[in-house]
């Protein structure tokens, strides 16, 4: 349950409940003499373990094809692991813009569409600056920028490069394809301070600028 624990707490939880399953069909045995309750209960522990670690060792998001939470979340571990305090490194997190709506208004299978447009287009904005892309889960992803250049540290200017690259990439996407739904972007980040020890502060740190951005949209909109 321990913060520094966050990326592995999957694994621990799962072979603690594995277990469960030998002590429950423990009991049962007792009651029931006759038949291999207990054997049963092993059984579904070591068949409980071995699917989740397989699911583990899966690395890709099979709708987008991005890099899905497993693999950001062990490289987040690597790179907080071995962070050079010179260096700096910006988490984006980004969500489409209603994407409930247009799961509502169009079907399922357009927001899958929706989905993969947007990976797409957050591919080349990742192949552009030289960063690394994910699927977070649902219709949030996460952008992680370092070294833009590869010869020089990363600013906050880098940062607000990724940003606009962003917000020009969606423009020209929805200017130039005629589709029924446009799709945007609600995009917070945040950069990886020496005060952050744990991978869940710096999520949240990036989480909470992604719905301050959303607030200030919603403030504004409401004025206009």
């Amino acid at each position: 349950i321990k913060r520094k624990n966050y990326v592995n707490r999957g694994k621990f939880l799962t072979l603690g409940i594995f277990s469960t399953f030998p002590v429950i069909f423990g009991f049962l045995q007792v009651l029931l003499p006759g038949m291999p309750v207990f054997t049963a209960g092993v059984t579904l522990g070591i068949l409980f373990v071995f699917f989740f670690f397989q699911e583990q060792l899966i690395s890709t998001d099979p709708l987008t094809h991005l890099n899905n939470r497993n693999v950001m979340l062990s490289y987040l571990e690597q790179i907080m692991s071995v962070r050079n305090r010179e260096k700096k490194i910006y988490l984006f997190m980004l969500d489409i813009d209603n994407f409930k709506s247009i799961n509502d208004s169009y079907g399922h299978i357009q927001g899958d569409c929706a989905l993969e447009q947007s990976a797409l287009m957050l591919k080349k904005i990742a192949s552009r600056n030289n960063c690394f892309l994910a699927r977070f889960g649902g219709d949030e992803f996460c952008v992680f920028v370092r070294d833009i250049t590869r010869a020089a540290l990363t600013t906050e200017d880098d940062a607000r490069k990724v940003y606009n690259d962003i917000i020009d990439t969606t423009r020209n996407y929805n200017e130039t394809l005629s589709s029924t739904y446009a799709i945007t972007f609600s995009i917070g980040y945040a950069e990886l301070t020496p005060g952050i020890q744990y991978i869940p502060d710096f999520i949240a740190k990036a989480d909470q600028a992604l719905y301050q951005a959303k607030r200030d949209r919603a403030s504004a909109h409401i004025k206009n």
